[in-house]
């Protein structure tokens, strides 16, 4: 083990020491949790697939991207058939819509540290934000979009990341939207899924188009790009586990399945392999925050 990486996980085991003991957060073991939009289920399993369970069995709607809020022992959903975003304890009780009438409602994140969700919408062409009960909504970014299936935030930075299909490029923004730059706007086809590792200053992404087919990982402004991983089938979503230095990821064809590799892309293995089919989100959680330490 590198010295790097022993220090990281001793400072894991410390801060999950210190969350118990402050009350904070419960729970702080890693999950895997996943939207299977053709079984039409939100389901959860350990790092290594086992243990897995379904939380959510959604009756006349399409569940789509998730976000976990491990601070408050939360999930939340978009749902572009219903056309909502709703949210529900990380058991999948308590369920509730907390945002309704939207259009078409794709990729969602959560800024736990300013209480916020942000979420895109392919049908308005908007990311919007509101508190994480819903209330107080607002437009953050109202022009320049086109397909934008995911957005990820990097609250340590005040940063929100979404990628986009149609117009082919990865950009960012403030929290508040102002300050938008292009992060990858070049040999690109399809951008999909985002992951952050924060620690390391990296931004990955899947791009599943016939051309490419592969994840990619660059430095935060754009950056030492490279690709980690190529010959995937129809990539979607992707998780990162800074903590573990694993990035997850689900394939749709061939057979369809969920994997995991090495940040470098080293060392993969395919974590689910049965009854899964066409993934719309990905996520890992619950992670306390550092930033949220009370002493």
């Amino acid at each position: 083990m590198n010295a790097v990486l022993g220090f990281r996980r001793v400072f894991f085991a410390v801060f999950v020491v210190l969350m118990i003991q402050t009350g904070i957060v419960q729970a702080v073991s890693q999950k895997l949790y996943w939207v299977d939009s053709y079984y039409k289920k939100i389901e959860r399993a350990n790092l290594d697939g086992s243990s897995r369970e379904t939380l959510v069995t959604p009756t006349g709607s399409s569940p789509g991207a998730i976000a976990i809020d491990g601070i408050n022992g939360k999930m939340y959903w978009t749902d572009d058939v219903a056309d909502k975003i709703e949210r529900a304890n990380l058991d999948g009780s308590g369920r509730e819509v907390i945002v309704s009438g939207l259009k078409t409602p794709v990729g969602i994140t959560i800024d736990t540290v300013h209480g916020k969700v942000y979420w895109t919408d392919a049908g308005t062409d908007k990311i919007q934000m509101a508190n994480l009960d819903g209330s107080g909504i607002e437009d953050i970014i109202t022009s320049g979009l086109d397909q934008t299936p995911c957005i990820i935030t990097d609250v340590s930075s005040g940063k929100i990341y979404w990628s986009d299909y149609g117009t082919n490029k990865i950009e960012r923004a403030n929290l508040d939207g102002s300050g938008r730059q292009t992060v990858i706007g070049t040999d690109l086809e399809t951008p999909w899924g985002l992951g952050l590792d924060i620690e390391q200053g990296k931004i990955y992404w899947a791009d599943g188009a016939d051309s490419y087919r592969r994840i990619e990982c660059a430095n935060l402004d754009g950056s030492g790009r490279k690709v980690i991983i190529g010959g995937c089938e129809l990539l979607g979503y992707i998780a990162i586990d800074s903590v573990n230095d694993k990035i997850y990821w689900d394939q749709s064809l061939y057979p369809p399945r969920i994997a995991c590799a090495n940040l470098d892309g080293s060392n993969i293995q395919n974590i689910i392999t049965t009854d899964v089919s066409i993934l719309r989100g990905l996520a890992i959680g619950p992670v306390p925050e550092p930033t949220t330490i009370l002493l």
